[in-house]
């Protein structure tokens, strides 16, 4: 059972830790010339002094106030030597959006598709060539499975005329 609160407080520290980060910057829970890290501790402590009984005590779900770092502490570390950098690189590229930079043919023009429409009569009513349907084809080839999956209501981009 003390093995489980200890993995747990373990972990409880390492959301708090990256959560700061997230909003501030890296936190420093020790001076760069303190093993210990006793001031910082400390400096937590007084931040926290009406939610924490002891300095050592934090408890399961506890919200704590983390001190943000002056820019000399910011100087003293080597976020490099924390932290690879691939870990910052993963993180940032969370949420985006990759957008091809190849589809220069798209500019924006788009058609729904009605009832009895195939790639070659679009074609032929908005390029003025049916046999232009393999260029709508090909610019949304990410939609359509082959050349014939169009389905009603379904949005495809056209080349320029």
């Amino acid at each position: 059972m003390a093995s489980y609160i200890k993995i747990r407080l373990l972990l409880g520290l390492a959301a708090i830790f990256v959560f700061v980060y997230m909003l501030n910057g890296l936190p420093c829970f020790g001076d760069a010339n303190e093993i210990d890290g006793a001031a910082s501790g400390i400096h937590i402590f007084t931040n926290n002094c009406n939610a924490q009984t002891s300095s050592n005590n934090i408890s399961f779900g506890q919200s704590l106030v983390i001190p943000k770092l002056s820019a000399s502490e910011l100087d003293k570390i080597n976020i490099a030597s924390i932290f690879p950098s691939s870990m910052f690189e993963k993180v940032e590229s969370i949420g985006r959006r990759h957008i091809s930079s190849d589809n220069h043919e798209a500019k924006g023009v788009q058609y729904v598709v009605r009832k009895g429409d195939t790639l070659w009569n679009i074609a032929a009513d908005q390029l003025g060539n049916g046999s232009r349907y393999k260029e709508i084809s090909k610019l949304n080839a990410d939609v359509l499975k082959n050349d014939n999956d169009l389905t009603i209501g379904m949005r495809l981009s056209l080349p320029d005329r």
